[in-house]
């Protein structure tokens, strides 16, 4: 089965320009895109497994426990890349799959009777249905949650970042550089996933400001799409309702790419408005601006998380086990680079 690393390599391009193809992102050039999807068909590269596919492999039925699925909200493909990359060294075949809502369940259900006789465990990745019903489905396997952990009765064995922290540290940055009236681009409630469930880094964000004597505005935060669009329309609204805002923290890389489209075109700068990114560092990379960012360390996060699920599914690991991935703080030219510790574990 291709991966999306056969893709990279037959269009000759990064694994990164591949993801951001299948993400639709506006900042891949129209050859570069064509060259991509030239190559994923050519290498028959298919984003996740359907029952059909999974009944139809001659592996599923070797009496082999050697499969791991991946069970995705998100298709965070840097978390994904690595998390292939260490699960197949170690002799695993990684399948990808869809769920974002109970109505995808059935899918699961039929992948999962699909690839049993050789799956081995499951990997949940952003996974944020608590249901009793999935909970049946994946708690039979050895399984590994990246995120917020769900299970009520089994061992929840979870690598996640502390999202509080993060938005913490983003906000204290942009304070320790003078800014005084910082907005904030938080991702919107979706019917799957409440508010409450989506508040961590607003709450880092929170916890900054009144660590620092600054008051809480809620006019300063905008519920947008996670989308460039969404952080463009965040962004211009918060202009809009607040002209001296002097900071803006985007929740996500492409929310804060949005907001530099926005900033720019109300005619003002990033000396004007200083924009924050949270996970990577895609905002820096495409508009050449001189942008702090949180690392998330992703390639870490999926890496440690098939090292976890490897430990479960040998018997090594039968217990609640948490794993935080510790985020670095990194800045810019003009900016002094801060870091803090690479990783830290802790089990209970």
């Amino acid at each position: 089965m291709a991966s999306i690393f056969d893709v990279a390599k037959e269009a000759g391009v990064s694994t990164a320009t591949v993801s951001r193809v299948l993400n639709g992102s506006y900042s891949v050039t129209e050859e570069k895109k064509q060259r991509v999807r030239a190559a994923i068909e050519k290498v028959g590269y298919h984003r996740q497994m359907t029952v059909q596919t999974a009944s139809s492999l001659p592996w599923t039925q070797s009496g082999k426990k050697s499969v791991v699925l991946a069970v995705c909200s998100d298709f965070i493909e840097p978390i994904l890349h690595a998390f292939q990359a260490t699960a197949s060294a170690m002799g695993y075949r990684v399948a990808f799959v869809h769920y974002d809502s109970p109505g995808e369940l059935s899918n699961i259900e039929g992948l999962l009777e699909a690839l049993s006789p050789a799956l081995a465990g499951i990997l949940l990745l952003n996974c944020a249905d608590n249901s009793p019903a999935l909970q049946r489905l994946v708690e039979a396997y050895p399984l590994v949650q990246v995120g917020e952990p769900i299970l009520q009765d089994a061992p929840n064995r979870v690598v996640y970042n502390d999202e509080i922290k993060m938005a913490q540290d983003a906000a204290e940055h942009l304070i320790a550089q003078g800014c005084k009236k910082i907005g904030m681009l938080a991702a919107e409630p979706t019917a799957n996933v409440p508010l409450f469930e989506k508040k961590k880094r607003l709450n880092g964000y929170f916890l900054a400001l009144m660590n620092h004597g600054l008051p809480v505005d809620h006019s300063l935060v905008s519920f947008v799409d996670v989308s460039i669009e969404g952080g463009y329309e965040g962004t211009k609204a918060l202009l809009a309702a607040h002209p001296d805002m002097d900071a803006v923290i985007g929740s996500t890389d492409v929310m804060a790419q949005g907001a530099v489209y926005a900033i720019r075109r109300a005619g003002k700068t990033m000396e004007d408005i200083q924009v924050f990114s949270m996970d990577n560092n895609e905002v820096w990379d495409f508009t050449h601006a001189d942008i702090p960012y949180i690392d998330s360390h992703p390639d870490e996060i999926g890496t440690t998380a098939a090292h976890v699920l490897h430990a479960a599914i040998t018997g090594a690991l039968d217990r609640d086990y948490r794993v935080v991935i510790r985020h670095t703080l990194e800045c810019a030219k003009r900016f002094d680079m801060l870091r803090s510790t690479d990783m830290t574990s802790a089990s209970s």
